[in-house]
């Protein structure tokens, strides 16, 4: 873009003015830059992912511990903020009772999981996201749970449950204030 300056009368090109810079100041600034976006990275470590995703098989584990002992309200205390910020402890009971007296009776086993770790969740902790395919009484169920992790504490943000063997890639969006009340 050329233009006449107004007080030489002279065309002048314009150019951003980092264009402008000495090349050498250039130079210095993209390395800053780079530097500085470096030191500021998340750092991810394969360890790290395999105690998230440990911490999550753990806590399903004592989830299940629960169900079969008809903790509910304990399941529920225990349960993420958002979770319990979006459905209340007592659909929460019923709903659980429900599935363990007339849907699906005692759980018995896992037959296969799979766990994803997500990162940049809505609540900015660490979630894992899991996927079970589990024996109960009454049949197998699909699973999928959505483990929020505080301090590498595993806390239940979402669990949704349907009859039958469904795909364990990922178990839906993360959990929100609003979830999707599930009856299996």
């Amino acid at each position: 873009m050329s233009e006449d300056h107004p007080l030489f009368g002279q065309r002048i090109r314009w150019r951003p003015p980092f264009i402008r810079m000495p090349v050498d100041w250039r130079l210095l600034i993209l390395l800053s830059a780079c530097l500085g976006l470096t030191s500021c990275g998340v750092s991810v470590k394969p360890g790290y992912i395999d105690d998230d995703k440990k911490a999550a098989q753990q806590a399903t584990a004592h989830f299940h511990a629960l169900y079969n002992d008809q903790q509910y309200s304990q399941m529920y205390a225990e349960s993420h903020q958002l979770l319990r910020r979006a459905l209340p402890e007592s659909a929460f009971v019923t709903i659980m009772k429900a599935n363990r007296e007339t849907e699906l009776g005692r759980f018995e086993r896992v037959i296969e999981s799979k766990e994803n770790v997500v990162f940049g969740s809505p609540s900015d902790a660490v979630e894992v996201r899991s996927g079970y395919h589990t024996k109960y009484e009454k049949g197998e169920v699909t699973e999928y749970f959505a483990w929020i992790l505080d301090d590498k504490k595993a806390t239940l943000g979402l669990y949704k449950g349907f009859h039958g063997t469904l795909p364990l890639d990922d178990p839906g969006p993360s959990p929100s204030p609003t979830p999707t009340r599930q009856k299996l």
